[in-house]
């Protein structure tokens, strides 16, 4: 009886009706669909003022949509970060038209802007995109760090260059950062610290996994573990001990999304 129902017209209909409204969303709405998500990392002992970080990754192509890139900017602008952190794949195969990608500028901070490389990056011209950064205002980090005083406290903020590639070097991008110091550390692909050993409080912002831009519990995990993303898709996470981590679903509408809209994520110290 409810296999003849199942089957009947009526819900013939119903069922192309509901795969063709996911379809719609999937490829129309969600793409575009911008969230903003908040967390609260404590990373400091004292009580003091706290420390506001947008993090952003994965623009890919999304300087080819001008009005979609204004309203990220304007997202990212209307929670007036301490620091604007962009975790790779700034571009997509650009190809000089890089007026589109000289938006960027508008991002606003009260402590400047900071950038790394992501594998699609190394695959364009990462020479290029790191002289239109700078050129921007927004010092890109390649196995580097710098000490920050926010909000009267001291953190380091080390960038790695990505792992895919095989230029990521922790070890090389920290000598000479104080062992208990807090740190947090900006990676495109989470794995580039995953066997480190870090002491004192550390903070790992990274993008790379899109957060499976079509999201199944389980299989998306399952897919993104099998092609070498790791076995977290994306959100927030403990790595060890001491070293929390948060990997965002970044802001490129990528042709199809699902469960997994575009992020900026907000990021408390405190």
């Amino acid at each position: 009886m409810l296999f003849e129902i199942w089957d009947s017209l009526p819900f013939r209909y119903f069922r192309a009706a509901f795969v063709i409204s996911i379809l719609i969303y999937a490829l129309f709405v969600e793409p575009f669909n911008l969230q903003v998500t908040e967390n609260t990392f404590d990373l400091f002992a004292d009580d003091g003022s706290t420390i506001t970080i947008v993090l952003i990754a994965d623009l890919h192509d999304s300087y080819n949509n001008p009005e979609y890139l204004q309203y990220v900017i304007g997202t990212v602008n209307s929670q007036e970060p301490d620091l604007i952190l962009i975790g790779g794949d700034n571009v997509e195969g650009i190809g000089g038209d890089w007026e589109k990608f000289r938006s960027l500028q508008q991002l606003k901070s009260r402590h400047g802007s900071y950038a790394v490389m992501g594998n699609h990056d190394y695959s364009s011209c990462p020479d290029r995109i790191e002289y239109e950064f700078e050129s921007m205002g927004v010092e890109v980090l390649r196995n580097e760090y710098r000490i920050l005083e926010m909000e009267g406290r001291d953190f380091a903020l080390i960038g790695l260059e990505d792992e895919w590639v095989g230029r990521s070097d922790y070890p090389k991008a920290a000598e000479g950062v104080p062992d208990n110091m807090t740190k947090v550390i900006l990676a495109h692909n989470y794995l580039s610290v995953e066997n480190e050993t870090l002491e004192g409080s550390n903070l790992v912002l990274s993008g790379h996994t899109h957060c499976g831009q079509v999201r199944v519990p389980l299989i998306t995990r399952f897919l993104l573990w099998l092609g070498n993303f790791g076995d977290a898709v994306g959100g927030r996470f403990t790595m060890g001990e001491n070293t929390e981590a948060y990997i965002t679903c970044g802001i490129t509408p990528g042709n199809i999304r699902l469960f997994a809209p575009p992020e900026v994520s907000v990021i408390y110290l405190e």
